[in-house]
C-alpha cells in the first residue's frame, strides 16, 4: 500500500513538469482561448482613476441680467501715502544753500529798457515813435526822459532849466557861450571828452525870443552823434556833429549841457 502511493505521488510530479516545459501542444489551446476573449485595445495595467474632473457649472452674478436694476459699487478709497521728506542741500559749512532767485521776467510788449539810459531810448524812439511825436524837439526829448524814468512833464526849449529843477533830483549844468576865438570851442570840447564814452548829455538852446532848441548828444571815439527832432523841418532822427556845430550853428545864446542825470 505504501508503496503504491509513492508510485502515485511520483507519477503526478512527473506529469506536471512535462506540462510546464511544453511550449506547443500542451497550452497552444489554452492561449488560443484567452486571447480570443481579450480587449481589442492595448493591454493596460490596473484600473487607473481619471486625473480630469468635470466642475460644476458656475453662474456670474457680478453682472446682472439686462433690464435689472445694478447697483453701483462704492469706489475704493485711496489713502494718501506721505511724501518724500524735502531734502535741503548743504554747504561745506552747514549752512543751508539759499536758492538762486530768478531773473524778472520782461513784461510783453514793453520794447523800452526801463533804466536811465537815455541814449538806447532816444534810438529806440526814433525808430517806433518819430512820427507819431511829430517834428517839436522839445516833445522828443520830453519822450525819451519818461522811458528812462524821469517824470513826465511838459516844457519848452527855454524853459528845460525849471523842469530840471522841479523834476531831476541831481544833475549837472555848464554853460557856453558864444565866441569867436574858439576858445569856448575848446572848453566844450574838454568838458565833453571829460566823460567816458556813450555818456548822455541834454543840451538846451535857449534865446530871449522865439523858440529855443534841446537834444540828446553822446561822444563815440572820436565823434559826437546827436538825437533831435527840428520843429517844421523833420522828425526825430540821429546825426553826425561837431563841437563847433553844437556851439556855433544854431544861433542861440547860451548852450547849457546836462550832464549826470539822475531821476
Amino acid at each position: 500500500m505504501k508503496c503504491r502511493i509513492l508510485a502515485i505521488s511520483f507519477i503526478a510530479l512527473v506529469t506536471g513538469c512535462g506540462r510546464s516545459f511544453s511550449t506547443n501542444q500542451a497550452n497552444s489551446g489554452f492561449e488560443q482561448t484567452d486571447l480570443q476573449n481579450l480587449p481589442s485595445g492595448p493591454v493596460s495595467g490596473p484600473e487607473q482613476v481619471p486625473t480630469t474632473f468635470e466642475l460644476p457649472e458656475v453662474t456670474d452674478t457680478s453682472v446682472s441680467s439686462p433690464g435689472a436694476d445694478v447697483t453701483a459699487l462704492p469706489e475704493p478709497t485711496v489713502t494718501p501715502t506721505a511724501s518724500a521728506p524735502k531734502i535741503i542741500p548743504i554747504t561745506p559749512k552747514g549752512l543751508p544753500l539759499t536758492p538762486a532767485k530768478e531773473a524778472p521776467k520782461a513784461k510783453p510788449g514793453n520794447i523800452f529798457t526801463k533804466t536811465w539810459d537815455l541814449i538806447l531810448n532816444a534810438q529806440k524812439t526814433i525808430e517806433l515813435e518819430a512820427r507819431s511825436i511829430g517834428t517839436a524837439c522839445n516833445k522828443y526829448v520830453a519822450r525819451v526822459l519818461e522811458l528812462s524814468g524821469f517824470p513826465k512833464g511838459y516844457f519848452t526849449a527855454n524853459d528845460f532849466d525849471s523842469y530840471a529843477k522841479k523834476n531831476i533830483s541831481h544833475y549837472k549844468v555848464v554853460d557856453f557861450a558864444r565866441d569867436g576865438n574858439g576858445s569856448e570851442e575848446a572848453r566844450l570840447k574838454q568838458h565833453i571828452w571829460s566823460y567816458p564814452e556813450k555818456t548822455p548829455f541834454v543840451m538846451q538852446w535857449s534865446r530871449i525870443g522865439g523858440y529855443g532848441h534841446i537834444a540828446i548828444v553822446e561822444r563815440i571815439g572820436e565823434n559826437l552823434i546827436i538825437y533831435q527832432a527840428s520843429l517844421n523841418q523833420y522828425v526825430a532822427r540821429k546825426d553826425q556833429t561837431t563841437v563847433h556845430i553844437l556851439l556855433n550853428g544854431y544861433n542861440r545864446r547860451v548852450l547849457s549841457v546836462y550832464s549826470e542825470l539822475n531821476p
